[in-house]
């Protein structure tokens, strides 16, 4: 009964919380976190958590690399699009259809889209995502953004070995 409420990674994860909270890390905090997340976890029991994954390390650094790239791009771009001269910049709203039907693939790739400058998800309802994108006028402008979203999710799939998930 308490194996089963008491499970390892949301131990960890409340102790890490409780230790950041102090803002120091001494061995009493982290014994008096441990006990804590303990209780916590006894008395308010969470449901098994099981999410199927399989990282690839590989994966993972593809999905890092090419993110911290669109970043640092779609932030230059924005940057320009703040100073240039001229009327202020207008955008045009994007849907994508996803292919999956993995619940965290999803929301990890609208993640992913939304914290590169310019975009913004507005909804994410099934497979459906629609997002707002600066600057961007032309069905080719919108196809491309749609594109970009379409290849962030097949990085997370692949990620995070969830490509059987399609």
């Amino acid at each position: 009964m308490i194996r089963e409420r008491v499970q390892p990674a949301p131990l960890v994860f409340l102790t890490v919380i409780w230790v950041c909270l102090w803002g120091e890390l001494t061995l009493m905090l982290v014994v008096g976190g441990l006990l804590l997340s303990a209780l916590v976890l006894l008395l308010f029991p969470l449901p098994r958590l099981t999410l199927g994954l399989r990282p690839s390390p590989v994966g993972l650094a593809v999905l890092v690399l090419t993110f911290v790239t669109d970043l640092v791009r779609a932030s230059i771009q924005v940057a320009w699009l703040a100073v240039r001269p001229g009327p202020p910049p207008t955008g045009s709203e994007v849907e994508v259809e996803l292919h999956t039907d993995n619940d965290l693939a999803r929301t990890m790739t609208s993640g992913i889209t939304i914290l590169v400058p310019g975009t913004v998800v507005v909804d994410l309802t099934g497979r459906r995502l629609r997002m707002h994108v600066i600057d961007v006028h032309t069905d080719e402008g919108r196809a491309a953004a749609a594109a970009r979203v379409l290849q962030t999710e097949r990085r997370v799939l692949r990620a995070f070995g969830l490509e059987g998930s399609r």
